[in-house]
């Protein structure tokens, strides 16, 4: 049974997944890695970033220790399937880490980037990540004229 404290972020965590996926199972093929612009994500890309932020904080939680990898230099997910892959893949890791946190977890200060905070602070963080990319999967389908926040049905029941 996970601590108290990780109860609550491991069911956003299973919300936030839900959502993400059910969004990009929402937009249409010929989107997939289409972008407003140059410098712009698709959503394909989005959702590999997202897989990536995921990983990194996991691997953070798991290890004590910061990932060796460039989360930039990583490469995208190319279909929808690799890309529901890859976040599924990251919540589960990240799950994995949540779950094995005990009481004593929460008070050590993790390695830079987060230093000045505890381990019980970051953890409140993971659902900001997971929003920030929903919103921008969320614009992108706004751009191309998709005004649904696609939502899933029954989501949150349960």
């Amino acid at each position: 049974m996970p601590i108290p404290q990780a109860q609550l972020i491991l069911k956003d965590l299973v919300l936030a997944q839900h959502r993400f996926l059910y969004g990009l199972d929402r937009t249409p093929d010929e989107r997939l890695d289409w972008s407003p612009g140059e410098a712009r994500k698709s959503p394909l890309q989005v959702a590999g970033t997202l897989a990536q932020f995921l990983n990194f904080i996991a691997h953070t939680l798991a290890s004590q220790e910061m990932p060796s990898w460039d989360v930039d230099s990583l490469p995208s997910p190319v279909t929808r399937d690799a890309a529901k892959e890859a976040v599924a893949t990251a919540c589960a890791a990240l799950r994995r880490a949540v779950e094995g946190l005990e009481p004593a977890d929460l008070t050590r200060k993790p390695p830079p980037p987060w230093s000045e905070e505890t381990l019980e602070e970051v953890l409140w963080q993971i659902n900001g990540t997971i929003l920030y990319h929903q919103g921008q999967l969320n614009y992108l389908q706004l751009c191309y004229g998709d005004r649904d926040p696609n939502i899933p049905p029954n989501w949150g029941e349960g």
